[in-house]
């Protein structure tokens, strides 16, 4: 069987395409790598990091060569590990910050010092072993000194810092300028440069400058192979924050690594806002809503529009049958304990189903669902709320009888304690109405005064809970065991309503016109 044969030149134009598409494939690597950080943190991206490391010393021991252009083979530790190591660090700048990078970096250091003590405790376990090293190749894993571990460290670090000054130097450059250059340019430059320091750094101080071989368009291709990935991935990242956000992660100065007070104090304030505009939405909807709702709103702002928002929501009215009766007839210490075990019970209901409480009027509750918080199935939600608020009044008549307190209204001829619920579903507008010194969250429009009259109607129809016809067809199955009343007319409109009664056998209807 023949054997396919290559030119030398073909040879050696493969040689360096698979080189560069191994170092890119690596690179990706890392970078999904660092997409795991939601789960797992930037852990995975250290490790990374750490066996990098552990490869350069392998690689520098026993010189793995790579195809370069320009002539020669310079080591593989220059032209792979060390621009994959120093990408990672462009990841974390970039997307991370500046404290977390010099975190970064110094971690970095701290292992590069750790491989320098493994390789003179290696050397020294060979120079104890009895053989002769230089039989089995090995007498290069003796050449370590203190001066050369020094070197390499400071070398690897001024890589890294030059690394994080030319790119956003770069990126500086291209906003001033307002040139539309991708992240890979800025970051290709920033590799190579970064790679160049390495090994001027090393040659200079180990006064071997005369032996420095730079050849900087091997070093461009291999690093605009590792910033391939990565520059794809920083640019899909920032298209997803917003502009602010944006602004905020690229408008650095180049020297922010060495010179961070400016810049930690522009967090520092950027956090004393949040926090001050954290506390206010928890000052404000955490007299509406359960707590957990608020930290929804918390975690997704987007849902929360101050100052008017047009929404499709669900709105519940209630309030207690024979209220004005029972007020004058009971000590205002008696009514105001009544209504709050009545209040404490109700709200607990709502908070169950996420629905806002919008006020406590009187003995009227004001509820709404689907505002602050966007809920598709903000009728269901009023539906499933208003026959738990009267299963919970149930459970209250029986506590009421237990304890004696039911005897008031019954010595009033309100044979127990009863509440009338209305439900609407339509469009209003919600949000904060009031001055600069006191504000209310309120929902406004034709809707809330439909869902006070259908409340309204329970009197009429001898009811105790009443949904409109849009409430049923929105709730879908939740309100199939609601029954049709058929049209009714509304008070101050033209056209009528068709209402929905809540049917229950434990609960006799009232009879009608009953005193309210």
């Amino acid at each position: 069987m023949a054997t396919l044969v290559l030119p030398p030149f073909l040879g050696r134009l493969m040689d360096l395409l698979l080189f560069h598409v191994e170092i890119a494939a690596l690179s990706a690597v890392l970078v999904m790598l660092y997409a795991s950080r939601v789960r797992l943190g930037l852990a995975p991206l250290y490790v990374a990091a750490g066996l990098l490391m552990g490869f350069m010393l392998i690689g520098s021991r026993i010189k793995i060569p790579a195809p370069i252009v320009g002539g020669g083979h310079e080591r593989y530790v220059s032209m792979g590990h060390l621009p994959l190591l120093l990408v990672t660090i462009a990841l974390v700048y970039t997307l991370e910050g500046t404290k977390e990078a010099r975190k970064f970096i110094a971690g970095i250091v701290v292992v590069k010092v750790l491989i320098n003590g493994m390789k003179a405790l290696v050397a020294w376990r060979l120079l104890n072993s009895g053989i002769d090293v230089e039989i089995y190749g090995r007498d290069r894993w003796l050449r370590v000194g203190l001066q050369s571990s020094v070197v390499s460290t400071l070398a690897i670090l001024a890589a890294c810092v030059s690394l994080v000054v030319v790119y956003q130097a770069g990126i500086n450059a291209s906003r001033r300028w307002r040139l539309r250059i991708p992240f890979v340019v800025p970051l290709t430059l920033a590799l190579v440069a970064a790679m160049l320091v390495d090994g001027t750094v090393y040659s200079a101080l180990t006064g071997r400058l005369h032996k420095l071989n730079t050849y900087v368009v091997a070093k461009f291709l291999a690093g605009f192979a590792v910033a391939g990935p990565a520059a794809t991935f920083i640019a899909w990242q920032l298209r997803r924050t917003p502009a602010d956000v944006r602004s905020g992660v690229l408008e650095r100065s180049a020297l922010d690594m060495v010179t961070l007070t400016r810049r930690l104090k522009q967090m520092d304030a950027a956090l004393h806002k949040s926090q001050e505009q954290v506390a206010h939405v928890k000052q404000v909807f955490g007299r509406y809503v359960a707590p957990d709702v608020v930290e929804d709103i918390l975690a997704d702002a987007s849902q929360l529009e101050l100052g008017g928002a047009v929404r499709d929501v669900t709105i519940l009215f209630a309030d207690i049958r024979g209220y004005s009766t029972l007020s004058e007839h009971m000590s205002p210490t008696q009514v105001i304990g009544l209504l709050n075990e009545y209040f404490g019970a109700m709200s607990d209901i709502i908070d169950a189903n996420r629905g806002t409480i919008i006020e406590f009027e009187g003995d009227a509750i004001l509820a709404v669902f689907g505002a602050p918080l966007l809920q598709p199935d903000h009728a269901a939600r009023a539906v499933r709320t208003a026959e738990g608020m009267l299963t919970a009044v149930d459970m209250l008549n029986r506590r009421w009888d237990a304890d004696g307190t039911s005897k008031l209204w019954q010595s009033l001829a309100i044979p127990d304690f009863r509440i009338r619920i209305g439900v609407h579903t339509g469009r209003v507008v919600v949000g904060n109405v009031g001055s600069e010194t006191r504000t209310k969250y309120a929902v406004i429009g034709d809707s809330v005064n439909i869902a006070a009259r259908i409340e309204q109607m329970n009197k009429k129809l001898g009811t105790w809970a009443l949904i409109s016809g849009v409430t049923r067809d929105a709730a879908g199955d939740m309100a199939q065991s609601w029954t049709s009343l058929g049209e009714q007319a509304v008070r101050g409109r033209s056209e009528g309503v068709e209402v929905f009664g809540y049917v229950d056998s434990e609960r006799p209807a009232e009879g009608g016109d009953s005193a309210g």
